[in-house]
């Protein structure tokens, strides 16, 4: 069984010029069904891999675009890659450094103000 379908697999490489394919065989060499959670799967012909995110919309690796109504499954009401977010998240990594210890600085702010 497992012979049959590496053999659909690279049937389906030779048969079209998408990455889609491609990519879903060697993840499924890793993965089961080549995804990390199972609601990522949504079939050989239909799976998703997303190469480039902005506001609400998703491209995926052959170029296809996509609006994201989900809202990234809720923490993305920004959107992706939202520039005032990201600005916000480098300068506060360039004052403080994740680790085990107490830190303070004049710059510091509770995260609730941030």
């Amino acid at each position: 069984m497992a012979l049959q379908n590496r053999i659909a697999e690279l049937l389906i490489l030779l048969m079209t010029n998408k990455r889609q394919p491609q990519l879903l065989a060697e993840a499924k060499r890793h993965m089961p069904q080549g995804v990390a959670e199972n609601y990522r799967y949504w079939g050989d012909d239909r799976t998703v891999f997303i190469e480039h995110a902005k506001g609400c919309t998703l491209t995926d690796c052959d170029g296809k675009t996509y609006v994201d109504f989900r809202l990234g499954y809720g923490p993305i009401i920004l959107g992706y890659r939202d520039d005032r977010v990201d600005q916000a998240v480098v300068a506060r990594s360039q004052v403080l450094q994740l680790n085990s210890m107490q830190k303070w600085s004049s710059k510091s702010k509770p995260c609730a103000l941030m």
